[in-house]
């Protein structure tokens, strides 16, 4: 039997996986870039290994520019720091308040990263992404 994979006080663990592992993900960005996440385990650059792949499954953003929209877009591609041949996952714009960047935006949502691919943001000037998701056999 798997030991169960906690998320805040809800158990989850995806059935018939007994290696699931939790993948935090994070990119800040000085200016307005196309960017691939770092794992905030390692510090490297993180690519869904072969035979696995990444359910993405919650995402918080902290928009940086004061009181203008901040856009954030993230995408699954092959190529590291590129959004060629990738496919987009998610779309948003935030507002942050006057005098303010906050955390604005904190969300559950569902995206499947297939393997070899790369978790890319093109985000907010000053702005920090962070996404936890959990790679699992393909």
């Amino acid at each position: 039997m798997a030991d169960p994979i906690i998320l805040g006080s809800e158990v989850k663990q995806p059935a018939g996986q007994d290696n699931a592992v939790m993948i935090g993900l994070t990119q800040a960005s000085q200016a307005v870039a196309t960017l691939s996440m770092f794992n905030m385990s390692t510090g490297a650059i993180y690519q869904v290994p072969a035979g696995k792949k990444l359910c993405l499954i919650e995402m918080s953003l902290m928009g940086g520019v004061h009181n203008t929209a901040n856009i954030f877009t993230l995408y699954a591609g092959p190529t590291v720091d590129s959004t060629v041949g990738a496919t987009q996952l998610f779309n948003t714009i935030i507002r942050t308040s006057s005098g303010t960047n906050e955390p604005t935006y904190h969300a559950k949502f569902y995206a499947e990263v297939p393997a070899s691919n790369y978790v890319t943001a093109i985000q907010m000037q000053n702005g920090t992404a962070v996404l936890i998701g959990i790679e699992l056999d393909a």
